[in-house]
């Protein structure tokens, strides 16, 4: 079976920019269209009552955290920003993954606590569990036919729990850029934890994955 494969940099620092410049390069598309969704004019009434519906609370950018070197992509708030759920796209070079590996991640949270630090400086905790998608060509959700029966398990897509602490500057008497989050994630896969159950010689420690990431808060003029 193959399995994701984790991240472990021991490249000179010229050639982890040049990894990361590739990666960048392979979000131009999707990040274009993020931006022409929050930036496109609508003058029909009814066409902003949907732009309104489907306008993103925020966009988040991630790196590492068993999606890819780096993902990005945007994020709702619901029951009264106590969740969140989130579509990310995320990105491995070869150089680093055997092949590129493009994943979809879908991301969903929950608060569990908030703690003022300061006049506008709160620290949050939250978990979740992220439904990964992968897409290269040694993944697959149905096993081929040149394989026997169940001679591997589907390998595309992963469930991947977390933790997440997350660092927020809020000033709302700003406008625009009024509240920037950074926060620390740790995160493991099913596959990781259904070999540490089964294996002695998998050590706790090795499952999990430690990612860094930023989340914009965005404002439009109808809210």
């Amino acid at each position: 079976m193959i399995l994701p494969q984790k991240i472990i940099i021991k490249l000179p620092f010229a050639t982890q920019l040049l990894i990361y410049k590739q990666c960048l390069f392979n979000m131009k598309k999707i990040i274009f269209y993020i931006i022409i969704i929050l930036i496109f004019p609508i003058s029909i009434n009814a066409q902003k009552t949907l732009m309104e519906k489907i306008q993103p609370n925020h966009i988040k950018i991630q790196f590492a955290g068993n999606i890819g070197v780096i993902s990005s992509g945007i994020g709702y708030n619901y029951l009264s920003d106590k969740a969140q759920f989130d579509i990310l796209y995320g990105f491995i070079p070869k150089s680093l993954g055997g092949a590129n590996i493009h994943t979809i991640s879908n991301k969903n949270s929950i608060l569990l606590f908030k703690q003022n630090i300061g006049k506008y400086l709160v620290l949050s905790r939250s978990v979740g569990v992220s439904v990964n998608r992968a897409f290269t060509k040694n993944t697959f959700t149905y096993l081929p036919n040149h394989y026997p029966e169940n001679y591997y398990s589907p390998n595309a897509i992963h469930l991947a729990p977390f933790i997440s602490y997350n660092f927020i500057y809020s000033n709302q008497l700003k406008e625009g850029l009024n509240q920037f989050n950074i926060f620390f994630e740790i995160s493991t896969l099913d596959t990781y934890l259904y070999n540490y159950i089964r294996s002695s010689t998998v050590n706790f420690n090795e499952i999990w994955n430690l990612a860094i990431g930023s989340i914009i808060k965005l404002t439009f003029n109808n809210q």
